[in-house]
């Protein structure tokens, strides 16, 4: 098992680097799901680094059950996540991987269920 261990360390600390080497052209905006998509961004930037022809990412965003002010409060989710897909959007372009990227949303709300 310790050799598995120093595998998974090893492999963790390339990635690591790897996502460190990685400079966005784009200014991703500084919320919760701007620093996801970055995120997800620079590991779009390093898949062949890291041998993977697809990668599948899963991104949520929270606080949408809301209870008070609730236009105030979905106009501010709206705008965070409009913000974060727009840059997403222009990194992916950036980087020639927009045509390769699939953007599926879903809305949930569990209790009418």
């Amino acid at each position: 098992w310790s050799a598995s261990l120093m595998d998974s360390v090893v492999t963790s600390e390339n990635l690591n680097d790897a996502l460190r080497s990685v400079k966005t052209t784009v200014k991703f905006p500084n919320t919760e799901v701007g620093e996801k998509f970055s995120t997800i961004s620079k590991l779009i930037a390093t898949r062949k680094i890291r041998g993977v022809d697809v990668d599948t990412f899963h991104v949520v965003a929270p606080r949408f059950d809301t209870h008070a002010d609730l236009e105030h409060a979905i106009q501010n989710l709206f705008i965070e996540i409009n913000g974060a897909l727009d840059a997403f959007a222009h990194e992916m372009k950036s980087i020639n991987e927009w045509n390769n990227t699939v953007l599926i949303q879903v809305s949930d709300f569990a209790r009418t269920l």
